[in-house]
């Protein structure tokens, strides 16, 4: 769970870096063929770390429930006991 909460941690910094990047860019008066350029790279790079954001969330929430399911059974098992 760490390795993913770390992952889930890294593609949050990332997102968060990128779209910091691709608003600086927009906010670009000139459209000048490197400021063009560098506008796509960061949209690019900006779907990249949105897709790998979204991926470590459906895994992390994956994880947060199959951790509770065992908990609800653990706790059934107890009882039992």
């Amino acid at each position: 769970m760490e390795k993913l909460n770390q992952k889930n941690d890294s593609s949050t910094k990332a997102l968060k870096e990128t779209t910091a990047k691709l608003d600086a860019l927009k906010a670009t008066p000139d459209q000048t063929s490197e400021a063009t350029t560098k506008l796509e790279t960061a949209t690019k790079n900006y779907n990249e770390a949105q897709t790998q954001f979204n991926k470590a969330q459906v895994a992390l929430d994956q994880l947060n429930a199959d951790i509770q399911s065992k908990r609800q059974a653990f706790s059934k098992v107890q009882k039992i006991i």
